[in-house]
This record gives C-alpha cells, structure tokens and sequence, in this order.
C-alpha cells in the first residue's frame, strides 16, 4: 500500500485576517467587506474592511468564532489599521 504524500484540496486549516488590500486574496473588496475565502491549495483568509460598522462585525463574529477560532480583538484590529493607515481605497 502506498503512503499519499500529496496534500488534498482545501486541507489547509491556516487563517488569516487580511484586510481588502491584501495581495493574497482573489477579488475585489469592498469598504464594508466581511468575508472568507480559500483558494483549493491555501490557507484561508478572513477578509475584513475598514468600514465594516460593530453591528455587522458582532453580528457575524459567532460564527466567524466557531468556524475558524478567531478573536474579536483580532478582526477588530486589522478593520481599525486599515482606517488608521488611510487604506479606505478598495483594490
């Protein structure tokens, strides 16, 4: 019996918090933009934008929590540099 050495598609259980200009992720952002994604042989990234309002982020954060292990205090750092860092242009 052979031992699989190549990994399978979307087994990589890495995540990030980027923000929309991260050069990682696939498409365009918008401002307002809490999503995820993964490419079929990459980690997966939460993408989060600089004005994403606190209503939306604790709204969605349970499951964004449950799913992928992350902190508010992660997502709300990336939003709060990108507003900080002038970043407000979508890619």
């Amino acid at each position: 019996m052979a031992i699989e050495t190549l990994p399978r598609d979307f087994s990589d259980t890495r995540v990030f918090v980027v923000g929309i200009n991260d050069r990682h992720t696939h498409h365009r952002h918008e401002l307002d933009d809490l999503s995820y994604e993964q490419a079929f042989d990459g980690p997966r990234y939460i993408v989060i934008g600089p004005a994403v309002s606190d209503e939306k982020l604790a709204r969605n954060f349970p499951d964004l929590a449950a799913r992928f292990g992350v902190t508010l205090a992660q997502l709300q750092a990336v939003r709060d540099h990108q507003a900080k860092a002038g970043e407000a242009q979508p890619a």
